[in-house]
Formats: structure tokens, sequence, C-alpha cells
């Protein structure tokens, strides 16, 4: 026994041993030797091109002066710049000459990036006082022109990112000029709308959902979305605004109980700007309209509108479909288009298969455009119909065929799912689906 003990602790130090040699040691002697041909042995702080200086914040961020530049623009340069490595250790001593290069300054070091080599896979490159040649480095997916070398692209690329002038560097994203954005909580209060509050730590939503459905998963993730799309276009120092000129309003709760408020606004006139006030710093940006969606989520766009959200999964299965005076059952394969046997008549596949669809809630119909409730008078006029019925895995609908719209009605939960037709009108009678 301790001899099997002592031969199952040689063999993981052997295992350790290998791993360390074959894994961890090449990798780090790789490292080792990028750092020694890339021209640049740290991440810049400071960078000076097109007449801009950039400099790092205490919180990281890209900054002219008191302008907060596009960090995913200047991190492209960082890119590309770090990229950049020595072909070899010769230095050029003849002239070269430098007049069309592309040049920055990093770290207060003047870069120089010149002319393709005549072979096109580097450049002449003057760094420190030497004259080198370098090559921009690593493997890349890239489409290219006929007779367009790589290097040739990615300088290009670097090129049309130094010549922009500030006001394409400026940041873009909201979400860049505020520190934290872990949202705890929502509130949102938008004209003609009956505003609402979504607490995104204990996920409830104020007014709530009917009964018998649920908020969506990962809402968290949604609201943050919507939030990192907002994009802005200019700040603006000199504003003023009337009461009447807010459109809509959100209040976040972040972390640590930080209240945020965001004010959307449109002035009064021919002017279709719209503008987005910080309430608490007192800073407005003139603001890209397509970008602004999360102001104007209704409280439904939050809900779960799926007829049947606990689905499940299934290889075969069952459907019955009736009416008044007729009931069919089918039997139905999970494949890709699905299968349906019939116990007796002639399916129509097309009006079958948009049917199952429909009521699970697979493509086009994911989710249904809204919900309403089920009224009294809905239920006896459906009682006058001679509607579908589709029922599945415990649970029944009445599929409501109107000439814009059908309707999924769950008499259980009182509720009607409302899809629009995407396109021509469909009928779901059952004397159009089978025969």
């Amino acid at each position: 026994m301790k001899q099997n003990v002592q031969l199952f602790f040689l063999l993981i130090g052997l295992l350790a041993f290998t791993y360390y040699f074959q894994e961890i040691r090449p990798e780090k002697l790789k490292k080792e030797s990028q750092a020694q041909i890339s021209i640049l042995k740290k991440t810049p702080e400071s960078l000076v091109f097109n007449n801009i200086k950039f400099n790092k914040n205490v919180d990281g961020q890209w900054i002219s002066g008191d302008e907060l530049m596009s960090q995913n623009k200047l991190n492209q340069v960082i890119q590309l710049l770090m990229s950049l490595e020595r072909v070899n250790e010769k230095k050029i001593i003849s002239d070269i000459d430098f007049s069309d290069s592309l040049t920055l300054r990093v770290d207060d070091q003047l870069l120089e990036i010149g002319d393709l080599t005549i072979e096109r896979e580097s450049f002449y490159v003057k760094f420190r006082g030497d004259i080198i040649l370098a090559r921009f480095a690593g493997e890349r997916d890239e489409i290219l022109q006929e007779g367009e070398s790589l290097q040739q692209k990615l300088k290009l690329r670097l090129k049309s990112l130094v010549d922009l002038d500030v006001v394409g560097l400026r940041e873009n994203q909201l979400f860049r000029f505020f520190k934290n954005w872990e949202i705890q909580s929502l509130s949102l209060n938008q004209q003609e709308r009956k505003p609402f509050s979504l607490n995104l730590k204990t996920k409830k939503l104020i007014p709530a959902p009917y009964d018998g459905l649920e908020l969506h998963e990962d809402l968290d993730k949604k609201i943050l979305s919507l939030l990192t799309q907002i994009q802005v276009k200019e700040f603006i120092k000199d504003f003023s605004f009337k009461e009447t000129e807010k459109i809509a309003q959100a209040t976040l709760t972040l972390m640590g109980e930080q209240r945020t408020f965001l004010i959307l606004r449109m002035k009064e006139g021919k002017s279709a700007d719209v503008y987005l006030q910080h309430l608490e710093s007192n800073r407005v940006w003139k603001v890209i309209g397509g970008t602004l969606k999360l102001f104007f989520i209704s409280e439904q766009d939050l809900w779960n509108k799926k007829n049947m959200p606990h689905l499940t999964s299934f290889h075969q299965d069952k459907i019955e479909l009736k009416n008044k005076t007729k009931r069919f059952s089918i039997k139905i394969f999970n494949r890709e288009p699905f299968l349906f046997e019939p116990e007796f008549g002639k399916l129509d596949s097309t009006k079958i298969d948009l049917l199952t669809r429909l009521v699970l809630n697979l493509k086009p119909f994911e989710e249904a455009e809204r919900v309403s409730r089920l009224l009294r008078s809905d239920e006896q006029y459906l009682e006058t119909q001679n509607f579908t019925i589709f029922s599945f895995q415990d649970q029944s609908f009445t599929i409501w065929t109107k000439p814009s719209e059908t309707i999924v009605c769950d008499k259980q939960r009182k509720l009607k799912f409302h899809y629009p037709h995407p396109g021509a009108a469909l009928s779901f009678y059952l004397d159009d689906v089978i025969r």
C-alpha cells in the first residue's frame, strides 16, 4: 500500500514536470522572445499625433486636455504600435527618406514609420535615433485587395486613425464618461406613458407583470447593453431648457446606492436635435437619436411574452387540434423541419408548421409583440366562434385569427398573446390546417 502511494505521488510529479516544460516554459520563452524584438518595451502612457497630445487620466482613460477621447480608437492605435517588431537586429546606416512617413511621439520618443521595403514585407522605421526594419506582427485574418500586402494594409489602418482630428477622436460612448455602470435599479418616466421601476437585485418590476407572466432573464445585461449603445455627438457647454422640453427621465441606482439622473430633452422649434442631461454633473450632450432605445422601452419589453415559457424539450410528442365539430391527433417529431404524422386526414405542411412555431415560440414568432388581459367579453366571443384549439404538453390555446394579427388565447391564465402578421394575412382555422 505504501509503495502504491509513493508511485502515485511520483506519477503526479512527473506529470507536473512534463506540463511545465511542454506548456509553461515554452510560452514564457515565447513571451520573452517577443519582448526582445518588440520596438516598444511597455504600453505607452502618452501619445502625440496630428498635433494632438493624449495622456491617460487617473482612471486609465485617454484624454486630451480636459476632453475624454475615444478609448476604442486610441486602443487600436496602441495595439498596432505594440505589435511593431524588429525584423532583425541590424541597424541601417544609409540615408532613408522619411519625408512622407507616419510620425508619432510615443512617451516623448519620436517614432517614424517610413516606406515599405521592395519585398513589401517590412518598413523602414526610425526610433530612438536608429533606423531599422520592422513589421506588424501577429497572424491576422485580413481580406487583401489584388496587389495589396498585409503590412501595407495595417499601416493604412494606423494612418486612418492618426489622421483623425479632435472631433473624430472624441469619445462618443456615453458610459465611458462614468466610472461605474453596475446597475442595481432603473426607473423610467416617459411622456404619455405610465412610469415603471425595475429592481435588478430583487428581480421585481413595479407595476408587476400580469398574473402568470414572468420577467426576462438577464435583464441587468439587457439594460446595460441599452445603456452602452447610447452615443453622443458633442458636449454642450452653454444650454438652457424648459421643463416642457423633457421627453423622458431615467433614474439609475448604481453599485453603492449611487443615483444618477439622465434626462432626455428636445428643444422646442424646428430642430430635431436630441440632448441628454446628466443632472448631478449638469453636463449636456447632443446625442444620436437612433441609440436611445433605453428611454423608449415599455414595461412589456421587460416581460417574458412567450406562450409557453417553460416548454419541456422533446424528441417526439403529440399535438391535439380541435374545434366545435372536429378533433385531430398529430404526432410531432422534433427535427428541422418538424415532421408531423396525423392520425388521419391530410395536413397542409406549411400551415401546421407555422401554427406549431407560433404556439411554441419558434422563428419567426419568438415572442408576442404584446400581451393583454383576456376579458370576460373576449371569452364570450370565443365561445361563439369556431376557432382552432391547439393542445400540447397539458396546455391549451385558442387561436384567434384576425386580418392583421393572430392572437394566442390562454383561458387558464386569462391572457392574450398578440402576433402581428409579418406579411400576408395568416389563417389558422382547422380546415386551413388539416383536411
